[in-house]
């Protein structure tokens, strides 16, 4: 299978170049160039999941992790080149390795052997780690201004992000019917669950690519000379979305999945400008997904040859907050 972030990374070039190729015949008005250095936090949870089909034969949760990113924080910088109304922007982010709360892992082993499906029969908890993340991006935008003090721009953009997590430490509690060797399981939290202290159970790896396309809109207002706030909305019509997970001393696995209009994001900034061409400006936004559903493929090492899982359907989700600081610089030509 061919890498996800080069797919993204040759995108994401072509789509810069033919958004700076659109302007490049206008010779006349009023140009604009900008670069901003950046600095932020990331607050949240990647979600992981397992569908199988159930006593009868409909699909119903297997497992879910989910992974916290609490709290990630990242550095970056961003550069952006307009002409009146028109605006392109490019940004890279890179996030510090550091410990990132916890890994929830969560099984419901009883649904391919009796009607109670309903029982989660493991439930186990992790220490998580950040091992490496960046994100990349582009977009192209055109503003309308319907006064001096507001105008609303329309937005086309494009995300990457790549994140590698592990596990490790776990201590849990499991009372399926393998652990017990019996005919069904139990819930997790029942007299019959079997304790495992930290350190007792295998970790786990995790890698995730994600890669959305949003369209969206954004209110700009300036009520005074030096104050300017937005507030934005923005819709994915298409995520992909990749990750191999690997559970030590099991297979690996790849997940593949996408989504349409299933990922929405809001943002809202605050922005002072200290001189014409400076200012300060504190952006939060808030992304998240519905869960992408698609194919979960294994193999016996990370480079393949991996075999599809038939009766196995994959999921995951995404719920995060990011806050973030930046110090633009600005000058016209």
């Amino acid at each position: 299978m061919r890498p996800l972030k080069k797919i993204i990374s040759t995108k994401l070039l072509i789509f810069s170049a033919v958004s700076i190729l659109s302007v490049v015949p206008v010779f006349a008005g009023d140009w604009n160039l900008s670069a901003e250095p950046l600095f932020g936090v990331r607050y949240g949870t990647l979600g992981e999941y397992v569908y199988t089909p159930d006593t009868n034969g409909d699909y119903a949760k297997l497992s879910e992790l989910d992974w916290d990113m609490k709290p990630q924080w990242y550095y970056g910088g961003k550069i952006s080149f307009g002409w009146r109304g028109i605006s392109i922007s490019g940004y890279a982010e890179g996030f510090i390795p550091a410990a990132a709360g916890s890994m929830y892992d969560s099984d419901w082993m009883n649904i391919t052997i009796t009607s109670d499906a309903d029982t989660k029969t493991n439930y186990s908890i992790s220490e998580n780690t950040l091992i490496s993340s960046y994100k990349l991006g582009a977009d192209a935008s055109y503003t309308f201004y319907l006064d001096k003090y507001v105008s609303v721009q329309a937005i086309a953009a494009i995300d990457y992000m790549y994140t590698n997590m592990e596990a490790r430490n776990g201590y849990g509690w499991y009372a399926d019917n393998y652990t017990l060797g019996s005919s069904v399981g139990y819930s997790h939290d029942s007299d019959k669950a079997v304790y495992y202290p930290s350190g007792k159970l295998s970790g786990i790896d995790y890698t995730r690519e994600d890669m959305f396309t949003w369209i969206g809109v954004t209110n700009i207002i300036t009520p005074f000379r030096q104050f300017t706030g937005t507030l934005s909305f923005f819709i994915s019509p298409y995520t992909y979305i990749q990750s191999l997970d690997h559970h030590y001393g099991k297979a690996y696995y790849v997940d593949i999945m996408k989504g349409y209009c299933s990922a929405y994001k809001f943002e809202t900034s605050g922005s002072y400008n200290f001189t014409k061409n400076i200012l300060l400006q504190l952006s939060v936004s808030w992304l998240f997904s519905e869960i992408i559903k698609g194919d979960d493929y294994q193999a016996s090492s990370s480079s393949g040859p991996w075999v599809k899982i038939s009766n196995i359907i994959s999921g995951a989700d995404l719920n995060y907050c990011e806050a973030s600081l930046a110090l633009r610089y600005s000058f016209n030509f």
